[in-house]
């Protein structure tokens, strides 16, 4: 099977790779040398020099405030952000395809109000933690759980290579409600750390 980009993706493709070898690829390898993990601040300097070619919002659909891109279009910004800059590449990624479209999908209207406009604005960062020490990413063994008491639930678990997990303002954790039900007792929780706190420490 030939697969071929078509007009809109190849010119899409060629103004992020144009816009990337102008303005990140110079600054790449110095700042990869430089900075373990990135800062906060280095890395929204950086996402808002992404904000004009729609790296954030790119397939959050219109109605909330994104481009509405197919997935095939999302993967040309992808291939070309992480072709300049693989750590900023999937900073980006992670902001906007991993979290958005969660909440634009499930999120009830109060949590799409709430977080939405500051993920696209880059007020928040976020980070998408599924990954665990001993499980990977498996979700029907996440050890994580999340019990309910009255109108919350108690998070309790650990969560590993969470890009972006030392530098969010919030986090879908994900976690088990009900063992007896694998994969289908697992649950996605909005947790934003102004409101319930979460340490995180840099893997050496």
């Amino acid at each position: 099977m030939i697969l071929e980009l078509n007009e809109a993706q190849k010119i899409l493709k060629k103004n992020a790779r144009d816009f990337l070898e102008r303005e990140i690829t110079p600054i790449a390898d110095e700042y990869d040398r430089k900075y373990h993990p990135m800062p906060k601040d280095v890395a929204l300097q950086l996402l808002h020099k992404l904000h004009p070619l729609g790296y954030i919002g790119a397939t959050l659909p219109p109605e909330h405030g994104g481009q509405g891109l197919d997935f095939v279009s999302f993967g040309v910004l992808a291939e070309e952000g992480a072709r300049a800059y693989l750590s900023l590449g999937m900073i980006a990624m992670i902001q906007d395809s991993a979290i958005m479209p969660i909440l634009s999908r499930d999120g009830t209207s109060e949590q799409q109000t709430k977080y939405i406009p500051k993920i696209l604005s880059l007020e928040n960062i976020a980070c998408f933690c599924l990954t665990e020490p001993d499980v990977g990413s498996g979700a029907r063994d996440l050890k994580t759980t999340a019990v309910r008491q009255g109108d919350y639930y108690i998070l309790n678990g650990t969560k590993t290579w969470i890009t972006n997990g030392s530098i969010a303002d919030v986090a879908v954790v994900f976690a088990s409600t009900d063992p007896s039900k694998g994969a289908r007792g697992i649950s996605g929780f909005i947790v934003d750390k102004a409101e319930s706190p979460f340490t995180t420490r840099e893997l050496p």
